[in-house]
């Protein structure tokens, strides 16, 4: 089975007010927080970032530490934030136990905050 990752919630196209809640979801590869010692990174396993009016990364790159990425490597599924007025891409990606992208473990949508 192929990987996936998602939002469950905002889904593409939704209206949504601040603070925006999301829920985050993955499909045949598990979610688990950094180990505090990382020698290799673990096979399988991984953690969200969220870009906030960003596109996915290039697989195998590291995802910044900052904005306009936030990362949960407690393994956390769900985050809360305000924003704007407007519209706005939010940007779901996978990276690994170095932060390193992984193939086919991104996804974006757009939302308008009212």
């Amino acid at each position: 089975m192929t990987p996936s990752v998602g939002f469950v919630s905002p889904t593409d196209g939704a209206n949504v007010s601040s603070p925006v809640s999301m829920e985050f979801i993955v499909s045949n590869y598990n979610v688990s927080p950094v180990p505090q010692e990382v020698e290799t990174p673990r096979q399988g396993m991984g953690h969200h970032h969220v870009g906030i009016d960003t596109e996915c990364l290039p697989v195998g790159e590291v995802v910044p530490q900052g904005d306009p990425w936030v990362h949960f490597g407690d393994g956390s599924t769900t985050f809360e934030t305000m924003l704007e007025p407007g519209e706005h891409t939010l940007t779901l990606q996978l990276g690994d136990d170095e932060h390193r992208t992984q193939e086919g473990l991104c996804t974006t949508v757009t939302i308008t905050v009212e």
